[in-house]
């Protein structure tokens, strides 16, 4: 060895198929041994790839006709039950009402009809919703004294005017004539 040079690297002669077998698992020395090792691993690893993709494509086909046949069924048919007892049983109990001075009043139980009524007058058919809240209205912005009658309201050619066309159109309405006065709480 000379200074300056570096030595020559020296590599040892192996085999690589004596990497992939273990030593004592070695086919018989000898050429014809060998071909027939490197062949058989060849021909396994060829059906390795092709059985895996068919294993893989079968099993998606097999996954696709489930989900298929899952999705193309009938939904199976509601059942419904109650979740209530059909009856509950209330206590009879007497609530005494604050019945209007004037006019009337009722309590009314769909199912069983009427319950309870304001003195001896004659039922009558509940105003509409619209004249309902016109009279809240009014009696909130013009509230009246109990006992008074509040201000009085004279009869204009309008409101005769109203009256006509609300007779010939069939609408609810009240006769009026022209100058008649009106109190607030006949109005109302």
């Amino acid at each position: 060895m000379t200074r300056g040079k570096p030595a020559p690297l020296m590599v040892a002669p192996f085999r690589l198929d004596s990497l992939r077998e273990p030593p004592g698992e070695r086919s018989q020395p000898g050429r014809g041994a060998r071909r027939r090792g490197a062949s058989s691993r060849r021909r396994r690893r060829r059906r390795r790839r092709v059985l895996v993709p068919l294993l893989v494509l079968a099993v998606m086909v097999a996954a696709g006709a489930f989900v298929w046949v899952r999705l193309r069924a009938a939904a199976p048919a509601p059942v419904v039950s109650s979740a209530l007892p059909a009856a509950a049983p209330v206590s009879a109990q007497t609530v005494p009402l604050p019945w209007p001075a004037t006019g009337q009043g009722a309590v009314a139980i769909p199912a069983v009809g009427v319950a309870a009524a304001s003195g001896p007058e004659k039922p009558v058919p509940v105003a509409s919703l619209t004249k309902l809240m016109t009279a809240y209205v009014i009696l909130r912005d013009h509230p009246l004294v109990p006992g008074e009658a509040g201000p009085s309201v004279a009869v204009t050619q309008a409101d005769v005017d109203d009256f006509n066309h609300d007779t010939v159109s069939d609408d609810s309405n009240a006769q009026v004539t022209v100058g008649e006065e009106l109190t607030e709480q006949q109005l109302l």
